[in-house]
C-alpha cells in the first residue's frame, strides 16, 4: 500500500528519450569520446543493446566485482562515456541517463504504431506504467 501511494505522488520525469536519430548520433561520436577501439565496440554494442532490447542498466550491467566484467553499474564507465557522448552531440547532459535509453525505445515504438499491449511486453512492464515512458513531443 506505502508503494502504491509512493508511485501515485511521482514528480514530474525530466529525463529525455534517446530516440533512434539521437542513438545513431552517439553512436557515430563513441569513437571521439572513447580512448581505446576496445571501449567503442563496447559502448556501441551496450547502447545498441540497451536500446533495442528496452533495457533497464541492471539488466546488462553488474554492480559486482567479480569476474571479467567491464560495464559496473556502480562504476562511472559507462555513465561517464554516455555524458560524454550526449555532450558531444551538443544535448544538455543533465536531461540524460542511462535510462533514457528505455525511455526512447518506447517513444519510437510508440510513433512507430507499435499496440499499447506489445510495447508493455517487449519492455516487460507488469503495469501501464509504460506509458509513463512515451514521449511523443520527442519524435
Amino acid at each position: 500500500m506505502l508503494d502504491g501511494c509512493r508511485r501515485r505522488h511521482t514528480r514530474q520525469d525530466a529525463r529525455c528519450p534517446i530516440t533512434l536519430p539521437i542513438l545513431t548520433s552517439l553512436l557515430e561520436f563513441l569513437p571521439h569520446v572513447c580512448n581505446h577501439t576496445y571501449d567503442v565496440v563496447l559502448f556501441r554494442a551496450a547502447f545498441l543493446v540497451a536500446f533495442f532490447g528496452f533495457l533497464r542498466i541492471s539488466e546488462f550491467t553488474t554492480s559486482s566485482k567479480q569476474g571479467p566484467v567491464t560495464l559496473s553499474k556502480n562504476g562511472v564507465s559507462i555513465h561517464l562515456v554516455l555524458k560524454r557522448a550526449i555532450s558531444f552531440c551538443g544535448l544538455p547532459i543533465e536531461f540524460y541517463t542511462s535510462h533514457s535509453f528505455r525511455i526512447g525505445v518506447a517513444t519510437s515504438a510508440a510513433v512507430s504504431g507499435v499496440p499499447d499491449a506489445r510495447i508493455q511486453a517487449m519492455g516487460r512492464w507488469a503495469s501501464n506504467s509504460h506509458k509513463r515512458y512515451i514521449r511523443v513531443q520527442w519524435q
